[in-house]
């Protein structure tokens, strides 16, 4: 974050009307916006004053032929914590996979809508450490897996508050969160669905899922909302974001219930929130 309490996002792109585009859009929130054209520019920007106070990269992957891995390893093992969305024109859900798994945080496809840039960059915790200074997390990134340390589950360090919680513009879109208990006096989910999906006359404009009770940190998967976007909703489609949402769950003997469980509810938020079918 910039002094002047702006946060930082740089654009790997050299297409002058997409950093416009870019550049537009992150204003609305209070971003403000560097350019490199290539890989090459990028890693080296990174150890400018500029790139160290970037709060995000987004990635624009100009040819569908291209394979970004490369570059985004390199961005990673500079600043393993920093955001890192790709955005491309292809939108199918290899594409989304192959991009999560070689470390990006979201993955964006054109054309790019603005609430859906807004939605990837915002909803950010801010923190302020022992002496003042102020850093941004993606609320995405605030949680995190047990890896080496299982005693933390988020990304504070010791001394550090959190302040504030930043929240994204409104979609247009209509939001359901649904939660699954044991009982009614429990408190604790077994799973919970949580959507964000806006229409456009009967076809998906743009969605946005979270889930929660089914993995360590809430669970968000980038690749489950670009399946859904641009799609007319149905329950072929629920079953093809439910398989693609549950393709690598593994349960642990005493919690195998939750993935038909998931899969169940799932469907029955998309049923609601699309206003198609029962919602049961």
């Amino acid at each position: 974050m910039t002094r002047n309490g702006q946060r930082l996002l740089m654009l790997i792109d050299d297409e002058p009307a997409q950093r416009r585009l870019v550049a537009a859009i992150a204003v609305r929130r209070g971003w403000r916006a560097v350019f490199a054209a290539d890989g090459e520019m990028a890693i080296a920007m990174l150890g400018t004053p500029d790139g160290m106070q970037l709060d995000a990269v987004l990635l624009d992957q100009w040819a569908p032929e291209a394979d970004p891995s490369a570059l985004i390893d390199e961005i990673r093992a500079r600043r393993p914590d920093l955001p890192l969305l790709l955005l491309t024109a292809n939108g199918s859900v290899a594409q989304a996979v192959a991009a999560m798994r070689s470390g990006a945080t979201d993955f964006l496809v054109k054309p790019l809508a603005p609430e859906r840039l807004l939605g990837a960059l915002d909803a950010a915790v801010e923190i302020e450490g022992p002496g003042g200074a102020l850093r941004s997390v993606p609320v995405r990134d605030f949680h995190r897996l047990p890896g080496d340390h299982p005693e933390k589950d988020n990304v504070l360090e010791d001394g550090e508050l959190i302040v504030a919680v930043t929240l994204p513009a409104p979609t247009g879109g209509r939001q359901i969160y649904r939660k699954v208990r044991d009982r009614a006096s429990y408190a604790f989910a077994l799973v919970s669905v949580a959507a964000d999906i806006r229409m456009d006359g009967g076809t998906i404009a743009s969605a946005a899922l979270a889930f929660g009770g089914v993995a360590h940190k809430p669970w968000h998967k980038p690749a489950l909302d670009a399946v859904l976007t641009g799609e007319n909703p149905s329950d072929a489609l629920f079953d093809k974001a439910a398989e693609l949402l549950l393709s690598e769950a593994r349960g642990q003997g005493g919690n195998d219930f939750k993935i038909p469980l998931l899969r169940r509810t799932l469907k029955a938020v998309l049923r609601e929130v699309t206003q198609t079918g029962d919602a049961a």
